[in-house]
């Protein structure tokens, strides 16, 4: 399963489609900073341009579109900076000195302030703050220009947003799971592997809980927003119960939790699965947990995997001072 289809399955389930805005200012030739009217911007297919006595001019971002991630917040450079050892060609976009210029012709070793032959004039560029729906841009718009930005907007969550809410669903859901295949070797002896199950390499079935998770932990953010609301009465009569929007999304929550948890035993995966665990004894003799191993079949010849289950410590002595006594030697 793609990321992006399990995005795309969450939005479809909390109601959070993009929606298309389009707005126009004029430029004073001194302001850098815009405020578009929707928040939660899509960068990828923002086109950002400014019109002056009938010339139509784009404005590229500084980032490339669509390439922040959760590994990658800060997203790619669309103007990396200029390296004087690199071979540019027509269209090559650089950084040098704060200002941002394209490549005209192919060169390299010629500095992009002292050709102009070779590089482009300084050019305006635009920084997207998608979260606030803000944009910077690096030269002001000029006195009487036209600045027009079209694009699209999600009402309630980023992609980003969903992408970390999804990956958290995945580690619940997935926690201590694994997918076991028997396959015969090369040398033609039975054996088995074990793949940690992830999102890549979950079965279809259990496709629609990761995405049900994702929507409770959605709805939770929603639902802790939606708790300092308060009820508003005026003297005139008026009431309004503002406390209604947490109610429905609790009892949401509540609905979306009971299906995670049926389905989940009816499946035997899930946090939710019946697990058979294994009882520790301890030796007589030194008073220590006896090892566990993990169960295999009968013709699972691969070496024995300890298992160490979580020892519960919570009346550990942590003043720091030395036993006595360890392993029956004196320290």
């Amino acid at each position: 399963m793609e990321t992006s289809h399990a995005v795309a399955l969450v939005r479809r389930d909390i109601g959070d489609p993009a929606e298309t805005f389009i707005t126009n200012t004029l430029g004073d030739g001194m302001t850098l900073l815009f405020d578009l009217p929707p928040q939660n911007v899509n960068p990828a297919g923002l086109i950002v341009q400014y019109s002056q006595n009938a010339v139509t001019t784009t404005v590229p971002p500084t980032v490339v579109p669509g390439t922040a991630t959760l590994d990658n917040p800060a997203g790619t450079a669309a103007f990396p900076a200029w390296v004087s050892t690199t071979a540019y060609t027509a269209g090559a976009q650089v950084l040098y000195l704060g200002s941002y210029y394209t490549c005209l012709v192919g060169n390299t070793n010629v500095t992009p302030s002292s050709s102009t032959a070779d590089w482009g004039t300084p050019q305006t560029v635009y920084t997207l703050d998608g979260v606030n729906g803000m944009l910077q841009f690096n030269i002001a718009i000029p006195n009487g220009a036209t600045l027009m930005a079209t694009g699209q907007a999600w009402g309630m969550f980023t992609d980003q947003d969903l992408e970390s809410i999804i990956w958290d669903a995945v580690r619940q859901h997935c926690q201590g799971q694994t997918l076991t295949e028997r396959y015969r070797t090369a040398e033609g002896f039975i054996t088995y592997r074990d793949t940690a199950k992830t999102l890549w390499n979950l079965p279809k079935m259990e496709e629609t809980l990761v995405v049900t998770l994702a929507d409770i932990d959605a709805m939770w953010i929603l639902a802790t927003d939606a708790a300092t609301d308060v009820n508003i009465q005026t003297a005139e009569g008026t009431n309004i119960d503002r406390s209604a929007r947490y109610s429905q999304l609790m009892s949401h929550i509540g609905n979306l939790r009971e299906k995670y948890e049926l389905w989940c035993g009816q499946l035997g995966v899930g946090m939710f699965r019946i697990e058979s665990l294994t009882m520790r004894r301890v030796a007589y003799v030194n008073n220590r947990l006896v090892p566990i191993f993990r169960e295999r079949e009968y013709d699972d010849h691969r070496y024995p995997v300890r298992e160490l289950p979580q020892i519960d410590r919570r009346d550990e002595d942590t003043s720091g001072i030395p036993s006595p006594v360890w392993n029956g030697l004196p320290l």
